[in-house]
């Protein structure tokens, strides 16, 4: 598994710095810059068990014979284990013509309460993840920018690889339609987030406005955007939602939150937003806002 880690990301960090960034003219049925999802290529959702094939092709995908884009592939994957399954692990990756850009991996570890579900991944946007779920049930979304053999010319086949140790039993793998394949002429999305606060501390008990304001950068915009107000001691949502998502944010735009402060102690909290491509979080100290 190591040498599979290996052999997986390495071309991964290679690829993010030295993909060209020219514009793309055909890819596989559809000619378009922007996100295919599985089911605009024809694919419902896809749902297997046990026994899990080795290899288990989606679709033939055809790329021209061009250096390409920034091409993303992303899955939504829903893993559900036999409870009374022996422990065990799975590994699930994708592959084209010999190159991989995704890698899962699920420990599970039986007990009396009904058993734990490790995972682990490792992706460009988010880095090496891990979690863990009580039960036999993970549901998860994995995205990550392809390596240049993945983006291969010529048509091949776009498939899902297994492999296991021990004697785990698998009752589902459900693979969702909306996992798909994004192309970006110049760039990953970007996200430019900046804060207004107050400038005077307001009273304690007194509601406040905090404006947000929120803007795509480059030529591809964020195709899913996150903004969200983290719990703190010191203020809470004075109404609407703490937590807001756009999609295709093609435009800045600037969001009005409205907080009640809670202490007469110094105050300072956090906003966190994302995108399917970064990510990262304000801290705001009613007088000032710092970006990280």
């Amino acid at each position: 598994m190591a040498d599979r880690l290996t052999t997986v990301f390495l071309p991964l960090l290679l690829a993010a710095v030295l993909v060209p960034l020219v514009s793309f003219t055909r890819f596989g049925p559809t000619a378009a810059v922007g996100f295919r999802s599985f089911a605009d290529y024809g694919l419902p959702a896809i749902q297997l068990s046990d026994p899990l094939p080795n290899q288990f092709e989606l679709f033939p995908l055809d790329l021209p014979p061009t250096p390409g884009p920034v091409v993303t592939l992303f899955l939504h994957l829903r893993v559900a284990l036999d409870p009374a399954s022996p422990p065990g692990t799975l590994s699930v990756w994708d592959q084209r013509a010999g190159g991989s850009a995704l890698l899962l991996r699920v420990r599970w570890s039986p007990d009396p309460t009904g058993g734990v579900l490790e995972w682990d991944t490792v992706d460009l946007f988010a880095g090496p993840r891990r979690g863990f779920v009580l039960g036999h049930t993970l549901e998860l979304v994995l995205a990550n920018v392809v390596p240049d053999d993945w983006r291969r010319p010529g048509t091949f086949p776009l498939s899902l690889h297994f492999e296991r140790e021990g004697a785990l039993r698998v009752r589902s793998m459900l693979v969702y339609p909306d996992s798909g394949i994004e192309i970006a002429r110049r760039g990953l999305p970007a996200f430019w987030v900046s804060v207004a606060a107050p400038r005077d501390p307001p009273p304690v008990g007194a509601p406040f406005e905090l404006r947000v304001h929120l803007a795509p950068r480059g030529r591809t915009p964020p195709r899913q955007a996150q903004l969200e107000l983290l719990p703190s001691p010191c203020v809470r949502s004075a109404g609407g939602a703490s937590s807001l998502a756009w999609s295709d944010l093609t435009k800045a735009t600037t969001v009005r939150l409205q907080l009640e402060r809670l202490t007469a102690e110094p105050c300072s909290f956090q906003l966190v937003w994302g995108t399917e491509s970064s990510s990262g979080s304000i801290t705001v100290q009613l007088d000032r806002a710092e970006e990280s």
